[in-house]
């Protein structure tokens, strides 16, 4: 067993040391204090699904597929390069074994005249593809391409909670939406409701209101 193994948590859903990046990263923009104990548990890893831990440490802590941070504007753009040459992996990997497989007699194609055209066709747009994406991280990094202004007219409640409360939130209803797929929604439908109340109570203290009636909140 690797030293890697080893140190894997399983309540964690990842090594401590990597729990511990996380935290720090949530104090150093200013989503939790210092003397807090494990402030990311159950929003940026913990013991549900990694893929959902992994889209929120994107949106709030900007992480980068390396592992490192970045802004998140800056790292979501950095996460679709990663797909693009994952697509284009694939893409290229299909039409070698195809072609691998017909050379050694296993694969009998039914239309010998087939030049692999659609295979190369996908291998072009999936190269494209990643072009665009390139370009966009670059213009991301350089500061060029920023995210949408909301429209100042309509108030944003997002702005009214603590990111830490808003991301457990978001954790919770992406697992929530998971779990629809043949797993256990019940598991996590009174946590997304229990966030939400959260959420309200925070958006009324921030209003000076008494909270009579819920306002409905969306993911």
């Amino acid at each position: 067993m690797s030293s890697t193994e080893e140190a894997y948590d399983r309540q964690l859903g990842t090594t401590p040391a990597r729990a511990d990046e996380y935290d720090r990263r949530m104090v150093e923009l200013g989503m939790a204090e210092s003397d807090q104990h494990r402030p990311g548990l159950d929003r940026f890893y913990g013991y549900g699904a990694r893929h959902v831990y992994t889209e929120n440490a994107v949106r709030y802590l900007g992480e980068m597929p390396d592992g490192s941070f970045e802004t998140p504007h800056v790292a979501h753009e950095a996460w679709a390069v990663d797909e693009a040459r994952k697509d284009l992996r694939i893409a290229t990997g299909e039409l070698e074994q195809e072609q691998a497989a017909e050379a050694d007699g296993s694969l009998v194609r039914h239309n010998p005249d087939d030049d692999w055209s659609k295979e190369r066709a996908a291998i072009d747009a999936a190269r494209e593809a990643l072009a665009a994406a390139e370009q966009r991280l670059a213009a991301a990094e350089r500061g060029e391409l920023t995210p949408a202004t909301p429209d100042l007219a309509e108030p944003d409640w997002t702005t009214k909670v603590h990111p830490a409360s808003l991301a457990a939130y978001h954790a919770a209803v992406g697992h929530l939406e998971y779990e629809r797929d043949g797993g256990a929604p019940q598991l996590y439908e009174e946590l997304v409701e229990d966030w939400e109340a959260q959420l309200n109570r925070e958006i009324a203290e921030h209003d000076g209101i008494e909270l009579e009636e819920e306002p409905g909140l969306e993911p």
